[in-house]
């Protein structure tokens, strides 16, 4: 999967060099000024610099690329992870998603992130 002249690249170019508040279940993941991002295979690799009291540090926040993305403000996005959301609203083919339980337990497993522009 390529995210090439998509959605996805389209919103990320508009938020570069902003500061961004990334969460997901009203905790936070990362926080910084977004400088680069690069696809890496199936993830998104998100450059951040983030202001320490005494020096600023690089930091890479790795997101998986969503199955959707929905734009509820200027000011905030949603990256969609939801079962429901890849299955297209079928509850039959999400039942069947279901069925195949994961390998490893993952933070974005059936959730959302919310990415907020500061």
């Amino acid at each position: 999967m390529d995210i090439q002249n998509t959605k996805l690249e389209e919103y990320l170019k508009t938020i570069l060099l902003r500061n961004l508040t990334i969460s997901i279940k009203n905790k936070t993941l990362k926080k910084g000024k977004f400088i680069l991002f690069r696809q890496n295979g199936y993830t998104i690799d998100f450059h951040l610099n983030q202001v320490l009291p005494s020096k600023t540090k690089m930091i890479i926040c790795n997101l998986p690329i969503p199955f959707n993305i929905v734009n509820t403000s200027e000011q905030h996005t949603i990256f969609d992870y939801r079962l429901a959301t890849i299955a297209g609203n079928n509850v039959i083919i999400k039942e069947k998603i279901i069925l195949f339980s994961p390998v490893t337990k993952n933070k974005f497993y059936d959730t959302i992130v919310n990415i907020q522009v500061n």
